[in-house]
């Protein structure tokens, strides 16, 4: 009982690079990661009969295996061998801890603790870490001779892996503390707000608000007026917010963020394609150490990134049915709202909101990781419910 608590923990520590660690050892950590998915591949599928037929399960299939079809793209329409395609889109693999999680039966409660204790593990240290720099041990963000760690506003922005969990932590403990109102979950939120707060990005601010906005709405806090007021203070906020707080939106070098990312939309969206059906269906896949590697990273130099246009880049990587099995997940999700706890709805609202900026399917083992756990956690509480409705209706 307790191995697989460990191991599970230990794919946690793989995946999310121990929670991006500064240590981590980038050459050593790839190779592990590639045995440990075959492994991991090995042991789900000669168990795939003890995986449940859920609600997420399709899925996570879609998300795993198209990518794997997208390798084609980037063989026949940019010359890179199949084998480095295989290489490079194998971290789509990691979907298949959602399996594993399934076939060890682990318990709903467990799982959710841990994202609550790796939520807090999070905001310790995004807090933590700014009052010891230039000493810092998590962050994605590597200092070198012409690089150092971004500043916005005075917060050393080090992006440490685990805002997933802080956000959950957050739309947790809002909801806890709304039907009871307790020490330990005013703890939570607080800590939820500092770490989207240490994040300084706007979309999550903006989408966070949002959330908790629905959360009240929901638990019927306030009335659907002042829902709506509240909404629009809130887009009008986001919209104005280099004009409201001129201070803390710093641009770098006067590049215009929105500007280069709307052109990365168009690029990306429509230009690259240049009508080839194939890469509109299944993608162009993902560029490795090739001459489709150096063309994106030619692209990068001057500001086009693919992972910070979110839909548009995953449509780019994996083509229009990738995008379909995204939406068809939200679609799914409002059909079954009634029959899932209300904080793992504000973290779909979350995703939904932030999903044409910010990449929630198939870009990182860590995203991926995450996603696996919040999706177990949703059919979890699609079962849970539906058995409490069940109850209620005998009663009835």
């Amino acid at each position: 009982m307790k191995f697989k608590y460990l191991f599970i923990a230990f794919l946690i520590l793989q995946f999310s690079h121990c929670l991006s660690f500064v240590g981590w050892n980038i050459t050593l950590g790839s190779r592990l990661e590639k045995v440990v998915l075959f492994v991991l591949a090995v042991y789900c599928i000669t168990n795939i009969k003890k995986v449940p037929q859920t609600g997420m399960r399709p899925f996570v299939a879609a998300y795993m295996i198209i990518p794997f079809i997208s390798i084609l793209g980037s063989y026949s329409i940019h010359g890179q061998s199949v084998s480095e395609g295989f290489l490079v889109t194998m971290f789509s693999l990691s979907y298949l801890f959602f399996y594993l999680l399934n076939i060890l039966k682990v318990d709903y409660n467990v799982v959710l603790k841990m994202c609550m204790i790796l939520g807090v593990f999070w905001v310790a240290m995004e807090v933590i870490q700014q009052f010891t720099y230039p000493s810092y041990w998590f962050s994605t963000q590597k200092e070198s001779l012409d690089k150092v760690i971004e500043i916005r506003n005075g917060i050393y922005r080090f992006n440490m892996e685990g805002r997933e969990f802080g956000l959950l932590l957050l739309f947790y403990s809002f909801q806890k503390y709304m039907e009871k109102p307790q020490k330990k979950f005013l703890i939570g939120i607080v800590l939820g707000l500092v770490g989207v707060y240490l994040l300084a990005t706007r979309q999550i601010m903006a989408a966070s608000v949002i959330c908790l906005l629905y959360g009240m709405f929901a638990k019927k806090k306030i009335k659907i007026t002042s829902f709506i007021v509240m909404l629009i203070m809130a887009f009008l906020i986001y919209y104005n917010m280099d004009t409201l707080f001129g201070g803390f939106i710093e641009m770098t070098e006067g590049v215009d963020e929105d500007y280069i990312r709307f052109i990365a939309y168009e690029y990306f969206g429509l230009t690259y394609n240049e009508g080839n059906i194939w890469s509109m269906l299944f993608g162009n896949g993902i560029a490795g150490a090739s001459a489709y590697g150096t063309e994106m990273k030619k692209l990068m130099d001057v500001g086009l990134f693919q992972a910070d246009i979110g839909i548009v880049g995953m449509y780019s990587w994996y083509g229009i049915f990738y995008v379909i099995a995204v939406l068809a997940f939200f679609s799914f999700i409002f059909a079954k709202r009634n029959s899932i706890d209300l904080y793992l709805k504000m973290y779909v609202l979350y995703m939904f909101v932030t999903t044409p900026m910010l990449h929630h399917f198939g870009y990182s083992t860590h995203h991926i990781m995450a996603l696996c756990m919040i999706l177990y956690l949703i059919d979890c509480s699609m079962e849970k419910n539906k058995n409490t409705l069940n109850c209620n209706l005998i009663n009835v």
